[in-house]
């Protein structure tokens, strides 16, 4: 924001250099003399049909900057109330020219509910510094799917005395921002190949469920799953279908459980599920015996049709470990119990 307004100021600056050149010529720029105020320390005062700069020299040149200034710009009396506003900060906040003679300056979102009022400036009329700067982000939208995300750096213009004169307030569109970051977060959080959480989630939601477990005395339970003898389908029909069958797999591991419980896949054919907020054991092997159900019907790997099985192991706090290493090493316990019994079924973990 500093760096957009030094370049709105340094255009400015410019153009008065200009303009002051061009009025040593009688008659020139006749319109643009600046507007005299009773005191030097005096705030100015907005009367309605004032110009938008009355209190620059030169203020139709100026009114041409800030109207075509690339970031939205807004000045704001002490009072709150909207002095002007340019193009951009009009489109950015859909804050059109007829609300400017509201009584305060007022933001909405697409619900129609106040997001940025006067009360956001006041505490600026408290800095001491001469020039008071603060920042806010808004969201214009209600929905957070549909986010349409603004950034307002906001400063109190000063006098040489160190009066206050007016509020400027530069808006941004920072919702690419915010998309970038979000996908840069899910990145961080998912495993490329399948969308699904990566170890660093998984261990992210089982640290907060293990939290709330014992706070409310639940139970939960953490699930491991392997494919059965999927490097040799790996090997045999290719890493293009190996991948392709990794992400059925994780499809219908993520359709198999309830939307508030994690799956993640941490490594090869190695997948983790959390179980959140388990009741008894009869409802974790309920889940079990559909996840090894879910593999008996047959996968299409572009032109090969292959039917896969599963081992799963499974660990249930707090009988079966008190943290995260516990849990998930007691559960990998208790799947290479079944892969050492055959495979294609599932072994819970007892001390």
């Amino acid at each position: 924001m500093m760096i957009g307004l030094k370049n709105m100021a340094s255009q400015m600056k410019q153009l008065n250099d200009e303009i002051t050149q061009e009025q040593a010529q009688p008659d020139s720029f006749a319109l643009l003399k600046p507007v005299e105020h009773k005191a030097a320390n005096q705030a100015p005062e907005f009367t309605e049909g004032q110009p938008y700069w009355p209190f620059f020299p030169n203020s139709m040149m100026y009114k041409e900057v800030f109207d075509d200034f690339t970031s939205g710009l807004a000045l704001v009396s002490l009072e709150g109330r909207t002095i002007a506003i340019n193009n951009m900060f009009s489109y950015l906040t859909e804050y059109r020219e007829e609300r400017a003679s509201e009584s305060l300056l007022m933001l909405y979102n697409s619900a129609q509910k106040v997001v940025f009022d006067f009360e956001y400036l006041k505490p600026l009329l408290n800095y001491p510094t001469p020039f008071s700067y603060t920042q806010v982000e808004i969201n214009l939208s209600e929905s957070e799917t549909e986010a349409r995300w603004i950034s307002l750096h906001i400063g109190l213009i000063r006098n040489k005395q160190r009066r206050p004169l007016y509020f400027v307030i530069e808006c941004q569109d920072i919702q690419p921002y915010k998309n970038q970051i979000a996908q840069l977060e899910h990145q961080v959080m998912h495993d490329s190949l399948t969308g699904l959480a990566n170890r660093r989630l998984l261990e992210h939601d089982v640290t907060t469920t293990l939290a709330l477990a014992r706070r409310n005395q639940k139970k939960f339970a953490i699930v491991t799953i392997d494919v059965d003898k999927f490097k040799q389908i790996n090997d045999t029909l290719g890493h293009d279908n190996g991948d392709a069958l990794l992400k059925t797999v994780a499809s219908r591991l993520r359709n198999a459980v309830r939307i508030s419980d994690t799956v993640a896949r941490i490594g090869g054919d190695e997948f983790v599920i959390l179980l959140n907020e388990v009741k008894n054991l009869a409802g974790v092997e309920s889940v079990a015996q559909k996840i090894i159900h879910l593999f008996k019907n047959p996968i299409s790997l572009n032109e090969h049709t292959i039917t896969i099985t599963v081992s799963v192991g499974i660990s249930i706090y707090p009988e079966g470990g008190q943290d995260y290493e516990n849990l998930y090493k007691n559960a990998d316990i208790a799947l290479y119990q079944v892969k050492e019994n055959g495979r294609g079924h599932y072994c819970i973990f007892h001390n």
